[in-house]
């Protein structure tokens, strides 16, 4: 099983290996982040489709054999966001965090703007791969939950 091994650095920018109880600190402070952010963009469709599945009872979407597509209906806002959360956190979001912190950076305000941004052209750049013009909205939901995202970060890593 592989293990991922945080680094911290210091003011001078040198990275060494944290210790295990920085690391699990690190680890739930970003777990959180990621969840956060993913509940709050995904709550306006997730309402919708929790009503829909929560209406269909208690016979399912398509009868009563078809309970687990109704749950999958109701949670599937939220699993979509998570991935593309989790995604996003791991590929921009901690590459930035190293950047920050080098550069002295770091405040609420950046990862705020930085998750914010990020959030709203992902979206439009998935979107418009799919061909969904009409979708522009959601961008708007992804902006919400890279700025939760960002927030609870900045939030999470500092108490």
């Amino acid at each position: 099983m592989p293990v991922m091994i945080l680094l911290a650095a210091d003011e001078s920018g040198r990275c060494e290996r944290a210790s295990p109880m920085l690391q699990s600190f690190a680890m739930w402070a970003f777990s959180k982040s990621v969840l956060v952010g993913s509940l709050v963009s995904a709550a306006p469709l997730l309402s919708f489709t929790l009503l829909m599945a929560i209406s269909s009872l208690p016979e399912g979407i398509n009868g009563p054999d078809s309970m687990v597509a109704t749950v999958w209906l109701a949670v599937l806002p939220f699993v979509v966001a998570l991935a593309i959360v989790l995604t996003a956190s791991i590929v921009i979001g901690l590459p930035v965090t190293i950047l920050f912190r080098r550069k002295g950076w770091e405040g609420s305000a950046a990862y705020v703007g930085v998750g914010s941004v990020s959030g709203f052209l992902i979206l439009i750049i998935a979107l418009s791969l799919m061909e969904m013009p009409g979708g522009d909205w959601m961008a708007l939901l992804g902006a919400i939950g890279g700025a939760v995202t960002g927030r609870m970060w900045w939030v999470s890593t500092r108490t």
